[in-house]
């Protein structure tokens, strides 16, 4: 969601005026729309993340998946050059669901885990960053995705309160 980030990354959105064009059709057809955000990425701060939520809240957005950045071996993001450049600092943590036990072809049991190597930190976002803004993406899923708390959500939206602001206030965060 910002032009620093974007270039950083290469890639393009489409501008929004056009998202909200989008957003109001597929709304008046009943069709529930989503998007996705990952952190930490190269540029991204803690201020610039919540912005960024605080618009899709402005356009209407049904259904936030919010992500930690996966370091995916062969992409540029991988590169020694990219994680010198923006201070990448990473871990590894087991994949959710990814494990089981597997027989050798001379009839052993194996169990394996998958792992992955997780984006923590950048230059301009920090671990502690990274982790406050996973407490406000689970209040997301719980209160607008999951839809426990997303009608009241949507009647602070008819007072010009945005949605994130209202659960900042809420949750006290």
């Amino acid at each position: 969601m910002t032009e620093e980030v974007l270039k950083n990354i290469k890639r393009d959105n489409i501008s929004f005026d056009a998202y909200y064009q989008y957003q109001r059709k597929y709304n008046s057809m009943g069709v529930t729309t989503d998007c996705d955000t990952i952190i930490p990425l190269p540029g991204e701060t803690f201020q610039t993340h919540l912005a960024g939520i605080k618009k899709l809240f402005d356009l209407g957005v049904d259904e936030m998946k919010n992500n930690n950045m996966r370091m995916l071996p062969g992409s540029e993001l991988y590169s020694s050059e990219m994680r010198k450049k923006y201070n990448f600092k990473t871990k590894f943590r087991l994949i959710h669901g990814d494990s089981g036990y597997y027989k050798t072809p001379d009839g052993n049991e194996i169990k394996s885990f998958e792992l992955e190597e997780s984006l923590r930190s950048t230059n301009t976002m920090s671990e502690e960053d990274v982790f406050k803004l996973r407490e406000i993406h689970f209040l997301i899923e719980f209160t607008w995705n999951f839809q426990i708390y997303s009608d009241l959500l949507k009647l602070a939206k008819k007072f010009q309160i945005n949605q994130l602001a209202g659960l900042l206030f809420i949750w006290k965060l």
